[in-house]
């Protein structure tokens, strides 16, 4: 038997090249579109990470301000340890204790 055709062989190779052109031009364009996004998504993070860096950075005022505070801190801890230690070594047991003989 005979298959018919309605096709004829010319125009079949011909839609055949270009449904393959028209596949390659849209691979093409997804591409470009998602590198185009990719790019845009990549520089905004970017963005956000230094904008909230900068944000978070301490003015210099307030540096000096934290450094004072820390030498406050250390300066009333090197006195209440003086004062601690001044009231371990005039307490009676203890010099009781280093009179005795063990």
């Amino acid at each position: 038997m005979n298959k018919c055709n309605l096709v004829e062989p010319c125009i079949k190779l011909v839609m055949n090249q270009r449904l393959k052109e028209y596949n390659n031009i849209l691979v093409h364009d997804n591409y470009v579109s998602f590198n185009t996004k990719m790019i845009i998504f990549l520089t905004m993070c970017i963005g956000l990470f230094l904008y909230v860096t900068r944000i978070n950075k301490p003015s210099p005022e307030d540096m000096i301000k934290a450094n004072i505070e820390k030498y406050t801190y250390i300066q009333d801890k090197v006195k209440y340890l003086s004062n601690r230690k001044e009231t371990w070594n005039n307490h009676p047991e203890l010099m009781t204790l280093s009179n005795s003989k063990i």
